[in-house]
């Protein structure tokens, strides 16, 4: 082992030996550092996750603005879309103008697909919402 070799090993070790005394510092103040992987938990990252995914659906998509699931056929008779369906006619006009430039890198297509439960919570509610009408109607 030349010099410059042997200088650079010990830089090393002493650049090692300061990380593991600011881990040991971080442990003993209780103050785990989640930028490591292994320090995460599992279930909090997932949290995390389904709350941002939540968030983001609600500021891209104007829930206000979707498709009615209501149709009526050639009868008069009130009928619902199925969720492939009504997905289907949901366009872009639902997506909110913030989020328009996404258009110009991936298809509104990928966005459904992205998002798939997150519409499906949504029909969820509106059939929901369409049925309380239809019986409210029914009863007048």
């Amino acid at each position: 082992m030349n010099k410059t070799q042997m200088m650079n090993e010990i830089i090393r070790v002493y650049d090692e030996n300061e990380d593991l005394k600011r881990q040991l510092q971080q442990l003993k103040d209780g103050k785990v550092p989640l930028a490591d992987e292994g320090n995460r938990n599992p279930e909090i990252d997932d949290k995390i996750i389904a709350i941002g995914r939540e968030r983001s659906f609600e500021e891209m998509i104007y829930s206000w603005n979707l498709p009615t699931v209501k149709i009526k056929d050639g009868d008069g008779k009130m009928n619902f879309l199925t969720f492939e369906q009504w997905l289907k006619v949901v366009d872009t006009d639902s997506l909110t103008s913030g989020y328009k430039y996404l258009l110009n890198t991936i298809t509104f297509n990928a966005i459904k697909d992205y998002f798939v439960s997150e519409f499906k919570e949504k029909y969820e509610a509106l059939i929901n919402i369409a049925k309380g009408e239809v019986l409210s109607e029914a009863k007048q």
